[in-house]
């Protein structure tokens, strides 16, 4: 799957400018991680505190493991989507607009 989605990125990278593609991904990848790494951990938090009243009340050990695959694929979904926004943004070319250039 993450092969799947790199072969997207470099893919959209080549219908771009076709430069630069692992520089992009790394310093692409530093604030978005920095962002999925927020979201999991507020989604950590809220899946902690819904396991403890849900353990309370049935007596299951840990219900959240199942919650807590599923908080993982959604950041990793996350990651990747943001990375191929970002991705498409900085690897078109830029146009100039023409009163900036007469000016």
């Amino acid at each position: 799957m993450i092969f799947i989605f790199y072969s997207q990125i470099a893919k959209i990278n080549q219908d771009g400018d076709n430069k630069n593609l692992v520089e992009r991904i790394v310093c692409l990848s530093i604030p978005i991680s920095i962002r999925a790494f927020m979201l999991a951990m507020v989604g950590g938090i809220f899946l902690a505190i819904i396991d403890d009243s849900i353990s309370n009340l049935k007596n299951n050990y840990f219900l959240g493991r199942g919650y807590l695959l599923i908080l993982q694929f959604l950041i990793l979904l996350y990651f990747f989507k943001m990375l191929r926004h970002w991705m498409k943004k900085t690897s078109s070319p830029q146009t100039e607009n023409p009163e900036t250039i007469s000016s």
